[in-house]
């Protein structure tokens, strides 16, 4: 699964030790990731990703925008977050 980093740390790996720093992505196997999540050292992607949809959904409503006038404005960005929010929408009860 993927997780982003959120604060900075040391890991070993076969290549030798690594900081990772705020931000990044990276993949770990959850067995791996539980300690990480437990410390607030990581996110995983999905929830990443569902707060920033959560985010701009507000922020489209604050300003009255309907799905026909991003649709209109920007055609390629609605499609785009159409087909990258889905799943999370449908999770959200908001699809």
């Amino acid at each position: 699964m993927k997780y982003q980093v959120l604060d900075t740390f040391k890991v070993k790996t076969s290549q030798g030790e690594m900081e990772l720093q705020p931000g990044q992505i990276i993949t770990l196997a959850h067995d791996k990731a539980i300690r990480l999540l437990n410390e607030d050292k990581i996110k995983p992607v999905r929830d990443v990703i569902f707060e920033k949809y959560q985010s701009l959904t507000d922020w489209l409503q604050q300003h009255d925008l309907t799905a026909d006038e991003i649709k209109e404005t920007l055609p390629g960005l609605y499609a785009d977050g159409a087909k990258v929010c889905a799943p999370f929408a449908r999770e959200s009860g908001c699809g």
